[in-house]
């Protein structure tokens, strides 16, 4: 009847949980084993918003545009 539609159970998936690095900062800058590689992840929530700014960032890292940024905290030796 039309009322059990009420008595069921809302569905709900849940996909799980979005992957993210432990600190919630990304990982931008150069690979310390080969100079060819340079990383630009872990925005998690963000990434659309800050993959133009960090897409610039990295683009002046690789022309070597005189990037004037301390990259230390997003360096991905933080997890070693």
């Amino acid at each position: 009847a039309a009322s059990d539609v009420y008595k069921r159970q809302p569905y709900d998936s849940w996909m799980g949980f979005r992957p993210s690095l432990p600190d919630f900062v990304p990982v931008i800058g150069e690979s310390k084993h080969y100079k060819n590689i340079f990383y630009a992840f872990g925005h998690h929530h963000l990434g659309w918003t800050l993959a133009a700014i960090t897409g610039s960032v990295i683009s002046k890292i690789i022309c070597k545009d005189g990037v004037n940024l301390n990259f230390s905290k997003y360096s991905s030796d933080r997890f070693i």
